[in-house]
């Protein structure tokens, strides 16, 4: 339970509220969890009186909130011990030995979490938190994208509403037609630009740059941050898949076409 404790601790503590407010723990069944499967039980009384019991045996001990040092004295009758706080909820309360670096009295409130499992509550607090938290940005992110919508048309006319994000970067931006994602495909814009969408998300974008020469139409589909040719890229000619060969495609720039794209961009 102390690597646990050591792991979790800085993770759930954004979510602690301080000893200052008592009623998350005055006149509340707390049943103390230590590695000796003892039952015992805590109950912090208003008045500062201290409700122990340990197998079925009841004694009677005191309590005090000290403002200023944030910490809790108990008075066990047999000894008394200062305690600071690591961390309190309504079901949880750690509360750390002064001067012991690993040394934490952990109480479970028994009405919510009857089989006493503090790990797990931890483990699914922390879970849950997170999961609000990606809720939280996502929400966030979402309103972000309803008020910078960019709608732009395809060469057949089509309207596509790309949902921008905050970072502006074009990949994994959503893309929407008529209020819902867009179906997977490539999608031709005017000037030569292309999207490519899988799962209503933009996973590509390039472009055709275009040469006109003596055979036809020759376009090469280059990244759009691209500069010059890559070993790779596709070609057509007028339209359709270029024939193996080379290309002219103006002064000294040459290409080797295999298989439809560009096997070699140097001089011939």
């Amino acid at each position: 339970m102390s690597l646990f404790l050591n792991s979790i601790l800085p993770r759930i503590k954004q979510f602690s509220a301080s000893l200052d407010q008592k009623e998350l723990f005055v006149d509340k069944p707390w049943a103390v969890i230590d590695e000796e499967l003892n039952q015992q039980k805590y109950i912090f009384r208003r008045s500062g009186e201290l409700i122990m019991s340990l197998n079925g045996q009841v004694s009677m001990g005191a309590w005090e909130y000290l403002p200023e040092a944030k910490c809790i004295l108990l008075d066990r009758v047999s000894d008394k011990i200062l305690l600071n706080h690591n961390f309190l909820n309504p079901a949880v309360m750690i509360l750390k030995k002064d001067g012991y670096k690993n040394a934490n009295l952990i109480l479970a409130n028994e009405v919510l979490i009857p089989d006493l499992d503090v790990a797990t509550y931890l483990q699914n607090l922390l879970d849950n938190k997170n999961c609000e938290d990606k809720l939280t940005i996502d929400k966030a992110e979402e309103e972000y994208r309803n008020k910078n919508n960019n709608v732009i048309e395809t060469v057949n006319g089509e309207k596509l509403q790309v949902a921008f994000s905050k970072s502006w970067k074009l990949k994994g931006t959503k893309v929407f037609q008529k209020g819902t994602l867009i179906d997977d495909g490539i999608y031709e814009l005017y000037k030569g630009k292309f999207y490519e969408i899988v799962n209503g998300e933009i996973i590509n974008t390039y472009f055709r740059q275009s040469f006109k020469t003596k055979l036809g139409l020759i376009q090469v589909e280059k990244e759009v941050d691209q500069l010059g040719f890559s070993v790779g890229n596709l070609v057509f000619l007028n339209g359709l898949p270029a024939p193996n060969g080379k290309y002219n495609l103006g002064f000294l720039s040459k290409i080797l076409v295999e298989n439809g794209r560009i096997k070699n961009s140097t001089f011939f």
